[in-house]
């Protein structure tokens, strides 16, 4: 591929990642800022230039703070000869390269409009200024909008939820706050035709999620769907699917069948925000939005009646006996209202595999590697530490290793450390071992303090051993954090603090890994009450209690509490581990792991008291930005690199005349030097009149 960007923004500065392309012998050209290149400045253009692997669905996007958000991301669909669902589906779904067919153009981009620029919502949201969407010129205390809930009771988003957009198109209905009434904007639908006469009347769509924080059931009125790929990787068909969850950087691949069943000329396709909590005004529900499927040749006229299509209500809200399945719960199931039936990716089965799951045999404990989502007072953050990018790519710039990247010291991840440190998180792997990546969501800030997080890994895929939620309630709330896990407490790392208190703070964090795939091999949820709301985080895990890390804390009660003194009842949780001693000795040993077909993908979420396993192989040399997917998480931090196989960095060919960047700053001698090096004419003449030049010293 062969891609020119051209930055005409007067005021930003640009770079352009490929979500899940894996950039082999090319990480130069992943589009991470001051990662592996230079941002690309007003007026400049930038040549990027790789081969196109995985094919699936993929998408592009800045990685500039902000701008993806803004608006700059569309969809990067890659083909190839042939695939396995190609022949089952009919020839569209697997043309040759290059040739497109008509389902080509069924694409779903799925936003989050906050009717606002990300730099206001990022300085409201961390610069203590809060939000007030119902009364933003004289609010009262009572006005100030906290967390925007999911069905489990667990913050997902702190920014309040406005509306959204499929292609850039979506009706805005609900009244502002100066408004007296709803005002319809009267967008046009994102329109997507289906012909009931073709002999193959499957039609693959493909949806990616653009989002920059909030996730989103799509759904079809009066159709189920079949599940047939995500993140670019076909998975065994799941079949009659009400709804799909997609958090941000995700993708899924479905196919509808055009029968038809209600004998209508157009269905709304629905995308509706994962909340549970009271809408952008308090009177008045969360608003979808909308796309229309049309069934009729797109060079056919279609106008929308003057009463608008027909809702379709769930079926499982007309039919008490009949459960909608959703597939992609950030939780282990929904309240009983919803009459639904999560289906978790981790139970998701991979159709082909070329790519083994990385130490079936064996995998070393010290291959294994937790990290921790939280909230801290430095940020948001992993194991303890916000992010600060590099002052120069440290891929193409070298040379200015390590001044060039700020040093995390070893206090960061201190169980006592309620602060945090801001400075440049770096794992480093050796070439071509298998790895296990353990993301938690406990703690302080994390647990029900913290969101599910879409993790992407760059350069990569990787295969999803496990993913295991935190605990709710009957109800679907959050309770706790998984049990599995332990946060060792600050005082005494022996002992585990894993949960403190309710704080009902946390978002599920959508985890994406630059530069590979990964097989996931568990997904385990925190508690929840019977109701689905939260209880507490999974019992797998240990938080170590901050004045005995031998003692775990994940759950602060009367027979633990006294081991957080130093911390005020606070555990941090930077370094969790198992409560199960083995499976910390065996990473192998870990109850329910799927090691025979876990579904490869490049974006995972880390659901609320809760972990996610996945395996990669470090056999693509590069440094690979890995980050939440909430884009007001991961440019606050919430983010690490991967620096992998540096041994072989070397043998990377740089492209001839790479760009450059970095801080610079000369000593007043060189200054010196400077200014006397070259006097011109004039300057000659008035020292020989006054003595000497009138030069401004700034020092």
């Amino acid at each position: 591929m062969v891609i020119h960007v051209t930055n005409n923004m007067i005021h930003e500065s640009l770079t352009i990642h490929w979500h899940g392309q894996f950039q082999r012998n090319t990480p130069f050209m992943d589009g991470v800022p001051m990662i592996t290149q230079c941002p690309i400045h007003s007026g400049q253009t930038f040549t990027y230039r790789f081969k196109a692997d995985p094919a699936g669905t993929f998408w592009y996007h800045s990685h500039t703070p902000g701008s993806r958000s803004d608006g700059v991301l569309g969809a990067l669909i890659i083909h190839e000869d042939s695939r396995p669902h190609g022949e089952k589906y009919g020839a569209k779904h697997a043309p040759s390269i290059g040739e497109v067919s008509n389902n080509d153009q069924h694409v779903i981009i799925l936003q989050d409009w906050q009717h606002e620029e990300f730099d206001n919502l990022f300085l409201q949201h961390f610069g203590n200024g809060w939000f007030w969407p119902n009364n933003p010129i004289f609010p009262e205390p009572s006005d100030r909008h906290n967390f925007s809930l999911g069905p489990d009771g667990v913050a997902a988003v702190a920014v309040p939820y406005v509306s959204a957009l499929i292609n850039g198109r979506g009706r805005f209905e609900n009244r502002l706050w100066h408004q007296d009434r709803p005002v319809e904007n009267n967008v046009p639908y994102a329109r997507f035709y289906v012909d009931p006469t073709a002999p193959d009347n499957r039609y693959r769509f493909r949806i990616v999620g653009g989002q920059m924080a909030f996730p989103l059931r799509v759904s079809v009125d009066a159709h189920l769907v079949t599940v047939i790929a995500t993140d670019g990787f076909d998975i065994e068909p799941i079949h009659n699917v009400e709804s799909v969850l997609v958090t941000p950087g995700e993708r899924y691949d479905v196919v509808i069948t055009a029968n038809n069943p209600l004998r209508r000329k157009a269905y709304y396709i629905r995308a509706s925000p994962d909340l549970s909590d009271a809408g952008y005004a308090t009177d008045q529900p969360f608003q979808e939005v909308k796309a229309l499927l049309i069934y009729g040749r797109e060079s056919e006229s279609y106008v929308e009646p003057p009463t608008g299509v027909l809702d379709v209500p769930r079926p499982c809200k007309t039919h008490p006996t009949y459960k909608c399945r959703i597939v992609n719960c950030p939780y282990a199931f929904l309240p009983p209202t919803y009459n639904a039936q999560c289906i978790h990716v981790d139970q998701l089965i991979r159709k082909v595999e070329d790519v083994p799951v990385p130490g079936l045999t064996a995998l070393p404990a010290s291959n294994n590697f937790w990290f921790n989502t939280a909230f801290l007072r430095a940020g948001p953050s992993i194991s303890g530490i916000a992010f600060e990018p590099p002052s120069s790519p440290p891929l193409s710039q070298r040379d200015l290793l390590p001044n060039s990247v700020t040093p995390c010291p070893a206090s960061c991840r201190s169980a006592t450390s309620l602060q945090g440190c801001r400075c440049t998180n770096i794992l480093t792997l050796d070439y071509n071992k298998p790895y296990q990546l353990i993301f938690t969501n406990v703690g302080a800030g994390g647990a029900n303090e913290g969101s599910p997080h879409p993790i992407h890994v760059h350069g990569h895929s990787f295969h999803v051993l496990k993913v295991a939620f935190g605990e709710l309630q009957s109800n679907g709330l959050y309770r706790r954090a998984n049990s599995d896990l332990c946060c060792p407490c600050p005082d005494d790392e022996q002992v585990c603090c894993t949960e403190v208190d309710d704080g009902y703070k946390g978002s599920p964090h959508p985890i994406h890994v630059h530069g590979h795939s990964f097989h996931v091999l568990k997904v385990a949820f925190g508690e929840l009450q019977s109701n689905g709301l939260y209880r507490r985080a999974n019992s797998d895990l240990c938080c170590p209690c901050p004045d005995d890390e031998r003692v775990c804390c994940t759950e602060v009660d009367d027979g633990n509490r006294h081991l957080t003194t130093s911390t005020n009842g606070t555990v941090p949780c930077h370094s969790p581990r198992f409560v199960n001693d083995e499976w910390n000795r065996d990473p192998n040993k870990i109850s329910e792991l799927n090691r025979e077909n876990p579904v490869r993908k490049d974006t995972i979420i880390v659901p609320p008291g809760g972990y996610t396993v996945i395996r990669i192989t470090s056999d693509n040399p590069g440094w690979w930005f890995v980050h939440c997917h909430v884009e007001l998480h991961s440019v606050a931090g919430m983010a690490f690199v991967i620096n992998e196989a540096p041994e072989r960095q070397p043998l990377l060919i740089k492209p001839p005349g790479f760009p450059q960047c970095g801080d610079f700053t000369w000593t007043s001698q060189d200054f010196h030097r400077a200014v006397n090096a070259f006097v011109t004419p004039e300057v000659s003449l008035r020292a020989r009149r006054f003595g000497r030049p009138n030069y401004h010293y700034v020092y």
